[in-house]
């Protein structure tokens, strides 16, 4: 097998990760990797489940523009609330990777305490506005 001798080098944060903490906590629990495989294959089916279940609700107009009808959405369990909006983020934006944790407390602020028409600029050109009864997530790019 080919070996990546970028592997061992601890400046990568993955390298500390592997070489530092897991092997720390094998001490602690030998069995640490099979717990972290079940714990990510339970955690795949969870998410596999709320996908499915957020998906519904997201009504997709032209890729520039998503449609969630906010009085279903605030009925909604948290854990669902939050997979509507990473499924909207990521099909406006193509990935999550410049989103944090800022930008959703911010949009949480915009759907539970801001008036209607108030609109939340995020990054990569992004914005979400609460207009009557929906929350509108768009691209810079879209114009009506």
């Amino acid at each position: 097998p080919r070996i990546d001798k970028s592997n061992f080098n601890r400046d990568f944060l993955r390298n500390r990760i592997r070489h530092e903490i897991l092997e720390s906590l094998g001490k602690i629990n030998p069995n640490i990797k099979q717990t972290l495989v079940r714990f990510v294959q339970q955690a795949a089916v969870d998410y596999e489940y709320l996908v499915k279940m957020a998906s519904p609700l997201i009504k997709v107009r032209d890729n520039l523009l998503i449609k969630v009808n906010l009085e279903e959405f605030r009925k909604l369990h948290l854990a669902l609330k939050r997979m509507v909006i990473r499924i909207a983020l990521d099909k406006i934006a193509g990935s999550l990777h410049t989103f944090t944790h800022k930008h959703w407390e911010e949009i949480e602020d915009l759907i539970y305490s801001r008036p209607n028409g108030s609109i939340v600029d995020l990054t990569r050109g992004i914005h979400i506005k609460k207009q009557n009864r929906d929350i509108l997530i768009y691209s810079g790019k879209y114009v009506k």
